[in-house]
């Protein structure tokens, strides 16, 4: 939660080495999302970044839902 406009460089989800004995690199990097950012008023910038062999999202860049149940002119009533 908050303001959000957050600016991320150069962050990487990748497979790690090849495990002792291994014949094939990894099939995954991750089981989540690579990068998850919710609830802001303004989403992240991101530069330069590596996402791969991810179980999930690369990037996910959510909110929430809310039911409004009144309005009052800059007041919003949420349930």
């Amino acid at each position: 939660e908050g303001k959000g406009n957050n600016r991320y460089e150069r962050i990487s989800a990748r497979s790690g080495p090849k495990p002792i004995g291994a014949t094939t690199e990894p099939l995954m990097s991750s089981n989540a999302d690579g990068f998850h950012s919710a609830s802001v008023r303004r989403g992240p910038t991101i530069f330069n970044s590596f996402f791969t062999r991810m179980a999930d999202d690369g990037i996910d860049i959510n909110g929430e839902y809310q039911l409004i149940r009144q309005v009052n002119g800059k007041i919003v009533i949420c349930m």
